[in-house]
């Protein structure tokens, strides 16, 4: 088996190079993998792992702790892909960034070898063989977390993988049933809970005073988040719910994008960036960064994506206690299906459904609609303190 892996790794390898010519997303990792050095470091590194910006989300209220712990080991995190190291420098957050390199056992031996790591933090499911077998080797101790698996899980049913996993000291998982399938395959596996909620979560409390959405008369308001073309149907029953006002927040933001919606709200609709009186009862949202902080003043909220992509954050209109509404491409989304499931979020798989889901739910009673916030507010409790539980049991082995 491992003779077979290498041999696909080495293929896999080459072809990447070969293609990232022609394949500009690529190129950067391609360009970052034969550029990048690292320097050396007077004390071992903690050394932070996840594939993408996304994944980043799983670690990013670890870091902290462990700057506080152990301030004498600089953190390292390393990305497979450019979107994280890109991010992480925008926002210019005071951390180490490089690419992980493809998981050839000579190669990675190298790299580790540089880093010279006390610890390593996978986010997630992102492990590979040849990276574990050497910090086996190593006596480097290993942990993943927010760790998420389903019984159609095909590691579950290989010994190999039973094998690979020998090289991580302590799973951490986002629920119990992870847990309890992941137990049968390694020693040490314990429920936290979804670090990447309790981020949310930490961030939307210790968010300032959120900005004010200047209508002139006011109306209950209903916001539509993270829009993607794909979603633009339910902007069509606007005319049937001229009782509220609309906030229309694009997924992005660029001129085409907030003129491509522009066109379904009839003409010149206000932008909110003018800072003018808003007459009308609709505004389209037309700068970065101001969504979750706009949930505070809505009762409604559909989050986009459901119609292309896939759902974004439904966390954080739900911890405002909005009312959620989402489209059919929400099963990637633990937390989606799972609060879809308990009947605290609303599923549409039609935007036709939309005004039909919304007037449903306003027509629901007091105590109804108190149970919906609830269950909400019981799961993202249930999580909020993740990334706390995770620190401080991985510092306890360091010690």
């Amino acid at each position: 088996m491992c003779i077979l892996y290498n041999a696909f790794i080495n293929v896999v390898t080459f072809l990447f190079y070969l293609i990232s010519w022609v394949k500009p997303k690529w190129q950067a990792r391609a360009k970052g993998l034969l550029s990048q050095k690292i320097n050396h470091c007077s004390s071992s590194r903690i050394w932070f792992h996840c594939a993408s910006a996304g994944e980043f989300e799983q670690i990013a209220d670890l870091l902290p702790f462990f700057q506080k712990k152990f301030p004498e080991h600089p953190i390292l995190v390393s990305f497979y892909s450019a979107s994280g190291i890109e991010w992480i420098r925008r926002k210019q957050l005071p951390y180490e960034t490089v690419y992980l390199p493809f998981d050839r056992k000579r190669r990675m031996k190298h790299f580790i070898n540089a880093v010279q790591p006390k610890c390593l933090v996978i986010a997630k499911n992102e492990f590979w063989p040849n990276m574990l077998r050497e910090t086996k080797k190593q006596n480097i101790p290993v942990f993943m977390v927010s760790a998420k698996v389903t019984s159609n899980f095909i590691g579950l049913r290989s010994t190999c993988t039973k094998k690979i996993l020998q090289g991580v000291t302590t799973i951490y998982t986002q629920d119990v049933a992870s847990e309890d399938l992941l137990s049968k395959v390694h020693p040490s596996v314990k429920t936290t809970g979804d670090t990447r909620i309790s981020r949310i979560y930490g961030t939307q409390h210790n968010r300032q005073k959120s900005i004010d959405i200047p209508f002139t008369i006011k109306r209950p308001i209903i916001i539509y988040g993270s829009l993607h073309k794909e979603d633009h149907g339910v902007l069509s029953s606007l005319d049937q719910l001229r009782q509220y006002n609309h906030v229309i927040v694009p997924h992005e933001v660029h001129p085409q994008s907030i003129r491509y919606f522009s066109t379904f709200l009839g003409p010149n609709p206000p932008l909110l960036s003018s800072n003018s009186p808003i007459d009308s009862n609709v505004v389209i949202v037309d700068t970065i960064g101001k969504l979750a902080t706009l949930y505070e003043h809505s009762i409604f909220a559909y989050v986009g994506g459901g119609f292309s992509k896939g759902i974004h954050n439904i966390i954080e209109p739900l911890i405002h206690r909005n009312i959620v509404c989402i489209g059919p491409n929400h099963q990637s989304f633990e937390e989606a299906k799972t609060l879809s499931n308990l009947g605290a979020i609303e599923v549409i798989n039609s935007p036709k459904e939309f005004v039909n889901s919304l007037k449903k739910v306003l027509t629901l009673g007091r105590n109804d609609l108190e149970k919906k916030h609830n269950i909400a507010t019981a799961f993202i409790q249930s999580h909020r303190y993740a990334s706390e539980k995770v620190a401080e049991d991985i510092m306890r082995q360091l010690r």
